[in-house]
């Protein structure tokens, strides 16, 4: 009998053996007459498990010593047996040592240097034909050492996929012990279930003994003997037992009782907290572990795949340039040749690309000044349209009339009046006007109903508001102290109009043009 690697099919004539506690796998040369302990003691002296802690199981078949494998239709390639340390088994055993994993190193390739690898074209007068060595030194130096980085990889990879192997094959083994568990588990459950039933039966019987015996032994003494049959010390049924005995005998059967109700108790704590254990045990499952890790390797099995093609093609490439040394020496004489014409090509292209940039800018600028013109025309025009439509005025704004408001850099509508400044659109009109657009129109043109006289004061004064309404027609001064005292950052002491407007009919609000 001896032993090979496991990862080939299994043949007949073949046993295969998995070790559970750290997935190992042995497949052995045995025939239908070999015993189970042969096999152990091989297993004893290759993987260090003594005999007596062995558990072999075949699905949920235990398999003795001194019976031959063929009393369990081995060996075959359709059934594994797995073997189960049961040292390991034991409460508060030790873990397994943890899995030494040995990695190979490979070194980076040394730095490049011309005095190492000299080529022809290391003294070549040409700049550009001078620097092709180098660019050949680098590239093979990045081969070698993409090649070095390449081979670690392979090697972490086949110890990934060994020990993912590993996980299978102990993911197999627990269910191989779950099966057999549950098997077993389930027979002491019932053994549970029956002694729990007959303990409850005598537990009540015996209960109602010690219970009602005052009241029976009562009863023995009320019952009188045949007076032919009465003498000085018997004259009841009580008088034929000693009466001190039998209470002594009732104390002890309360103590027992007592005593065997708390065993019971004890054992039922034990077989829940069993219970609970086997089904926390049957409710953790690792297949979903195993599966995301088995994906992880199909998905580093096809990035592998990929740096050995490219690993393969670089160095079919160099190959070649070894065997074509002096043709690839002419070659790169031509080339840099054609460098040289690049290069000239190159500056004038650049030299041109400068100039373009340089009229692109100014066209750039210019289109940005006309454009900017363009949209004051525009504004113009418009507001023009609506000063001859309407009658826009531009002095001294009041009630009733129709002032036009246009959008300023500090983003304020301001009212385009003549000698009249700091006319402001008040917040409430912006809103009727803007809040339904994409964007703030570049103007607005309504109808006065609300004009506020107030002053730029510094936060800690309050503000005091002339109101000029379209109802009254009369000004009056109130006192708003919750208003801002300078929204619109004018000098301190400036006098200046918040103006509320009303829309007019048919009015269309612009927006700027794009």
């Amino acid at each position: 009998m001896c032993s090979s690697s496991s990862e080939a099919v299994v043949q007949m004539g073949k046993l295969v053996v998995h070790i559970a506690e750290n997935g190992r796998s042995y497949k052995l040369d045995c025939d239908e007459c070999t015993l189970v302990e042969a096999v152990q003691k091989f297993l004893e002296s290759d993987c260090g498990i003594p005999l007596h802690d062995q558990l072999l199981l075949c699905l949920d078949l235990k398999l003795e010593p001194q019976r031959p494998l063929s009393a369990y239709k081995l060996p075959s390639d359709e059934r594994e047996v797995f073997l189960f340390n049961k040292a390991r088994m034991r409460n508060n055993s030790p873990h397994p040592a943890p899995e030494q994993v040995e990695i190979v190193g490979i070194p980076d390739p040394p730095l490049p240097s011309s005095s190492n690898s000299p080529h022809p074209l290391d003294d070549a007068s040409d700049p550009a034909l001078k620097a092709l060595p180098s660019y050949e030194r680098q590239f093979r130096f990045h081969f070698h050492c993409g090649h070095a980085i390449y081979s670690r990889a392979l090697a972490i990879f086949e110890m990934c996929e060994r020990l993912f192997q590993e996980q299978k094959v102990q993911e197999r083994a627990l269910e191989i012990a779950g099966g057999n568990l549950d098997h077993f588990y389930k027979m002491i459950h019932q053994n549970y279930t029956d002694f729990m039933k007959c303990y409850l039966q005598q537990h009540r019987s015996h209960a109602n003994l010690l219970l009602n015996f005052g009241r029976d032994k009562e009863k023995l003494r009320s019952i009188r003997i045949l007076p032919s049959l009465q003498s000085a010390n018997r004259k009841c049924l009580l008088d034929f037992v000693k009466e001190e005995n039998l209470q002594k005998t009732w104390e002890d059967c309360g103590i027992s009782h007592r005593q065997f109700e708390n065993k019971v108790s004890e054992f039922k704590l034990e077989f829940a907290d069993l219970k609970r254990n086997t089904e926390h045990l049957f409710s953790g499952k690792a297949s979903f572990l195993i599966k995301d890790l088995e994906t992880s390797i199909k998905d580093h099995q096809r990035v592998i795949n990929e740096l050995k093609s490219i690993k393969q093609a670089l160095s079919s490439a160099n190959e070649n340039d070894d065997d074509s040394a002096a043709e690839f020496c002419e070659f790169v004489r031509i080339l840099a040749d054609k460098v040289a014409i690049l290069s000239r090509q190159r500056a004038e292209l650049l030299d041109r690309y400068s100039k373009a940039e340089a009229t692109s800018e100014q066209l750039k600028k210019e289109l940005e000044e006309k454009k900017e013109l363009v949209n004051t025309l525009y504004l113009k025009h418009q507001l023009e349209k609506q000063a001859n439509k309407e009658k826009i005025s531009y002095g001294r704004l009041e009630v009733h009339e129709i002032g036009a408001f246009v959008l300023n850099s500090s983003g304020h509508y301001e009212a385009i009046n003549r000698n009249c400044p700091y006319y402001y659109l008040s917040a409430e009109s912006v809103a009727l006007f803007a809040d339904h657009l994409p964007t703030r129109p570049s103007y607005i043109v309504g109808q006065v109903v609300h004009i506020e006289h107030q002053i730029a004061k510094s936060p800690s004064d309050q503000d005091h508001v002339d109101i000029l309404t379209s109802e009254t027609g009369t000004s009056q001064l109130t006192l708003n102290p919750g208003s801002t005292s300078n929204p619109y950052g004018l000098p301190i002491g400036r006098e200046y109009f918040v103006v509320t407007v009303a829309m007019l009919p048919d009015t269309t609000v612009h927006s700027p043009p794009s």
